[in-house]
C-alpha cells in the first residue's frame, strides 16, 4: 500500500513539472502552454537534453530556430505537436524515427542547416509540408527516392541543380534488345525489333549491316510491315563492346490462314485487331477501363476477339469493358440496382441536356428499355418507357445513316407497340413527339383530332363538323360501326414525326405525322377514314404492314378520297387485330432525276426497253445509209420510218417516265404523251399493212400492175444492167391520218375528263 502511494506521488509530481513552461531563460510560453517558443537563446545539444523533460504535453508549436543545434535526437515525443520550427541551427543529422514521434505533426522547418541527406523513412510522410531548402545535400544514385515525394523534388544536389538520375545513375556498357527470345513469325506478319544501348549502336542480319527503322542515341528500332522469306536469320544489335542476337523465322502460309486485320469504333471505345492466324482468341486492354460491374474486381479489363477456323472473326466480348461516353457509363452504374431502374434514369435524363446523348447513348438506352420492358407490364410503369420513347424522340441529332441506330428505333417500337396490349381501357399517354391511347370503339359516328401543339393531344367528340384550329390530323369512326359491342376497343399511337419507322432509303423529308392503329373486335372488318393536314398536295400515302420494312405507296385496303393544298384523305379497311401505321410522303421531292428513278426489281423491264429502242434505231439509221438497195416504196418507207420512230419514243417513255412522282402536271402530261404516242404506233402499224397488203393484192392479181408499179428503170450502168427508181407518191394523207386521228382522240378525252391522266388516280 505505501508502495503505490509513493508511485501516485511521483507521478503527480511529473505532471505538475511537464505542464509548466520551461526555463524563463531559454523559452517563452503561450499562457495555454501550446505555443512555446525557443529562438535565438543560443541553444546547444545538453541544454535541450535538460529543456526537454519540461515541455507541456499541451505543446502544438515549438520554435527551436536560430540557436546552435547539432542534433535532434533528444527531442522528446509530444503527441499534439502539429508545427516544429528547426530552421537556422547546425543540425548535420536526423534519426531515421524522428517523424514517428509527434504523429500529429504538419509542418517541418528545416532550412539553413547543415544536412547532407535525410532519413529514407520520410518518403511515407507525404502528408508533412517539410522545408529543407539551403542545406549542403550530397545526392547519390540512392537519392531516386527524392523524385517521389513532391516536397524533396526540389532539393539543390552538390552540383547546385536539383537531382536528375541520370547525372548520377550511369550504367556503363548498356545493351539489352527486345523481344529476347527467338521468334517463328508468318509472312506477310508485322514484326518490330528494339534495342536499347547507353552508346552509338547499329543492326545487322546475318552479320550485314541493317539500316534502322527508328534511331536515336539511346534507342533503335527496325519496322517491317510485312516479313518476307529474305527476313529469316541472326538479328544482332552491336555497340562499341557488346552486342545481343536473336534468331528470326519466317514461315510461308497462304492468305486463308489468317484472319485480316480490322479496326472497327464500337460503345465500348475504338480497337484494332492485327492480322490473326486461324482458331486464336486475341485479348486487347479495353481503352476506357472496367465496366461497373467489374470494378470491385482484382481483375483487369479485357476485350476478346476470335479468329474462326474460316477465317473470319467471330464471338466480339466487350462485356468487360466501360463505355466510352460519360452518360453510358452512368447508365452502366445505374443498372447495377435493378429495382425502378428506369425511373433512375428518367430522373437522371431530367437534369442533362436531352442533346448530350450521342449515336452509343441512345442505343444503350433503348437496349435497357428493352431488357426492362417484361418487368413493366402494368399501365403505371408502362408511361415510363413511353416517356423515355417520347425523350429519345425529341433528340435532334440525325443519326439515320447509322444501320444499328435505325434497328434499334425498330425495336423501340415494336416494344411499345406490344406495351398496349397490357393497358386498361381506356388509357392515355401525352407527350411532345408521340401521344398513345387505348380507346373503346364509339357507339355513334366520332371524329378524333389531333391538334399541332406543344403536347399532343387526341380530342374525340361526336362529328358535328367542329373546326379544330390547326390539326395535324383526323380520326373518323363511320357509322357503321354502330353495332360494335362493349368488348371492341383500337390501340392508337400518333407520332409527330415517322422517326421510328426507320428504313434503309429513309430521308429527313419523309419524317411526315404518322399513326398506328390496331382494332379488337369481333368483327371481321371495318373501314376507317384518315386524314393528313399539311403540304398535302404533292403527298402520297405511305402504308407499313407489321412485318414491312419500308412505307408502301400501293395498297389494296387504303384509298385516296380527297387531296389538295392543305390536307389529303385516305379510306383504309382494318382487319381485326391486324396493325396498319399510315403517313403521306413527300416520295417525288426526294427524287431529283424524275425519269430515272428505278428499281431493282424492274431491271427487265429497263434493259429490255433499252435493247429494243437501240435495235429500232440503228434498224432505221441502217436502211437511211442504204435505202437504195432494198428499193422500198415510198409509201412503205414513210409507214415504216414513222412506226419505228413513235414505237422507239413509246418504249423509251413507258420505260423510263411512268414513275410515281410528286408533280401532277408532269404525270398527267406524261399520261396524254403515253396514249398519243400508243395511237400513232397503232396507225402507222396499220397503214404499213395496209401498204403492204395492197401491193401484194397487186402483184398476185396482175392487175395493171406495170403502170401502177412504185418501181421504175431510168438508166443502164456499166456492166447494162438496168438502175431502178422509186416512183413518187404522195403521203401527205397518211400523216394526217396517224397523226390528225390520235391528236383528235387525245384532245377530245382530256377535254372531256383529265382524271384518267392523274397517277394517283390510276
Amino acid at each position: 500500500m505505501l508502495f503505490i502511494l509513493i508511485i501516485y506521488v511521483l507521478l503527480l509530481i511529473r505532471l505538475s513539472i511537464g505542464d509548466q513552461c520551461p526555463s524563463s531563460d531559454s523559452c517563452t510560453c503561450s499562457s495555454d502552454l501550446t505555443i512555446i517558443k525557443c529562438t535565438d537563446h543560443q541553444l546547444t545539444n545538453e541544454i535541450l537534453f535538460n529543456i526537454n523533460n519540461q515541455l507541456p504535453e499541451s505543446t502544438i508549436l515549438l520554435n527551436l530556430s536560430s540557436n546552435s543545434l547539432t542534433t535532434i535526437e533528444f527531442l522528446s515525443n509530444l503527441n499534439h505537436l502539429q508545427i516544429l520550427d528547426l530552421s537556422y541551427n547546425k543540425i548535420h543529422y536526423i534519426p531515421t524515427d524522428f517523424l514517428s514521434k509527434f504523429p500529429h505533426l504538419t509542418t517541418l522547418y528545416l532550412q539553413n542547416n547543415s544536412l547532407k541527406t535525410i532519413p529514407k523513412t520520410f518518403k511515407k510522410y507525404t502528408n508533412i509540408n517539410i522545408d529543407l531548402l539551403n542545406n549542403p545535400f550530397y545526392c547519390t544514385c540512392q537519392s531516386k527516392w527524392f523524385q517521389t515525394h513532391n516536397q524533396l523534388k526540389n532539393i539543390i544536389c552538390q552540383n547546385n541543380k536539383p537531382f536528375d538520375e541520370n547525372d548520377f545513375c550511369r550504367i556503363k556498357n548498356f545493351l539489352e534488345i527486345y523481344p529476347q527470345q527467338a521468334q517463328m513469325i508468318y509472312e506477310n506478319e508485322p514484326f518490330i525489333l528494339n534495342c536499347s544501348s547507353n552508346s552509338k549502336h547499329y543492326w545487322t542480319l546475318n552479320d550485314k549491316i541493317y539500316p534502322s527503322t527508328i534511331a536515336s542515341s539511346l534507342y533503335s528500332a527496325i519496322i517491317i510491315d510485312h516479313l518476307q522469306i529474305k527476313h529469316s536469320g541472326i538479328w544482332t544489335c552491336h555497340n562499341f563492346n557488346s552486342n545481343r542476337s536473336i534468331s528470326l523465322t519466317v514461315l510461308q502460309t497462304s492468305s486463308n490462314h489468317f484472319c485480316p486485320s480490322i479496326r472497327m469504333n464500337t460503345s465500348k471505345g475504338y480497337f484494332h485487331w492485327p492480322r490473326t492466324l486461324i482458331n486464336n482468341k486475341i485479348e486487347k486492354k479495353c481503352p476506357f477501363g472496367s465496366a461497373a460491374w467489374l470494378r470491385n474486381s482484382n481483375e483487369y479489363a479485357r476485350a476478346w476477339y476470335m479468329c474462326s477456323s474460316s477465317g473470319d472473326w467471330m464471338n466480339l466480348d466487350v462485356s468487360q469493358c466501360a463505355f466510352q461516353s460519360n452518360i453510358s457509363r452512368i447508365f452502366d452504374r445505374l443498372s447495377l440496382t435493378e429495382t425502378n431502374l428506369l425511373l433512375r434514369i428518367i430522373k437522371y435524363l431530367s437534369k442533362i441536356d436531352k442533346n448530350n446523348l450521342e449515336l452509343f447513348d441512345i442505343i444503350l438506352l433503348i437496349d435497357l428499355i428493352d431488357e426492362q420492358q417484361v418487368k413493366y407490364k402494368n399501365q403505371d410503369r408502362i408511361m415510363l418507357i413511353y416517356h423515355l420513347t417520347d425523350f429519345i424522340l425529341q433528340i435532334k441529332h440525325n443519326f439515320m445513316h447509322f444501320r444499328e441506330y435505325r434497328m434499334a428505333l425498330t425495336r423501340l417500337r415494336l416494344i411499345i407497340e406490344r406495351l398496349l396490349d397490357f393497358t386498361d381501357q381506356p388509357w392515355l399517354y401525352i407527350g411532345k413527339e408521340l401521344t398513345a391511347m387505348t380507346m373503346q370503339a364509339p357507339l355513334s359516328l366520332t371524329s378524333c383530332v389531333i391538334p399541332d401543339r406543344s403536347l399532343l393531344t387526341i380530342i374525340c367528340e361526336p362529328d358535328d363538323h367542329h373546326q379544330h384550329q390547326s390539326p395535324l390530323m383526323t380520326i373518323q369512326f363511320p357509322s357503321s360501326l354502330n353495332k360494335t359491342n362493349q368488348n371492341s376497343f383500337y390501340y392508337i399511337i400518333f407520332y409527330r414525326q415517322s422517326t421510328l419507322f426507320a428504313s434503309d432509303n429513309m430521308q429527313n423529308n419523309d419524317l411526315n405525322p404518322a399513326i398506328y392503329i390496331r382494332p379488337v373486335s369481333r368483327y371481321s372488318s371495318y373501314p376507317i377514314k384518315l386524314t393528313f393536314y399539311g403540304q398535302a398536295n404533292q403527298a402520297s400515302i405511305g402504308i407499313w404492314y407489321l412485318n414491312q420494312t419500308s412505307w408502301q405507296i400501293k395498297s389494296s385496303i387504303c384509298k385516296i378520297n380527297e387531296q389538295n393544298n392543305n390536307l389529303i384523305s385516305t379510306d383504309c379497311v382494318l382487319f381485326n387485330n391486324n396493325s396498319l401505321s399510315l403517313t403521306y410522303l413527300d416520295d417525288i421531292n426526294n427524287q431529283k432525276n424524275l425519269f430515272f428513278n428505278t428499281k431493282y426489281s424492274q431491271l427487265t423491264i429497263y434493259v429490255s426497253s433499252i435493247l429494243a429502242t437501240i435495235c429500232f434505231f440503228i434498224s432505221i439509221i441502217f436502211y437511211i445509209c442504204f435505202y437504195k438497195i432494198y428499193q422500198i416504196p415510198r409509201r412503205f418507207f414513210h409507214c415504216l420510218i414513222n412506226y419505228w420512230l413513235n414505237l422507239g419514243i413509246l418504249i423509251s417513255l413507258f420505260a423510263f417516265g411512268i414513275q410515281q412522282n410528286q408533280h401532277p402536271f408532269l404525270c398527267e402530261f406524261i399520261s396524254i404523251c403515253l396514249h398519243f404516242l400508243c395511237l400513232t404506233t397503232i396507225l402507222w402499224l396499220t397503214l404499213l399493212s395496209f401498204s403492204i397488203w395492197r401491193k401484194l393484192y397487186l402483184i398476185s392479181t396482175d392487175k395493171d400492175y406495170h403502170e401502177k408499179s412504185a418501181v421504175m428503170m431510168v438508166d443502164y450502168d456499166d456492166v447494162s444492167l438496168p438502175i431502178m427508181k422509186l416512183k413518187s407518191k404522195p403521203v401527205i394523207q397518211f400523216y394526217l391520218i396517224a397523226y390528225g386521228l390520235a391528236f383528235i382522240i387525245c384532245g377530245a378525252n382530256v377535254i372531256t375528263s383529265r382524271e384518267p391522266h392523274l397517277t394517283n388516280k390510276m
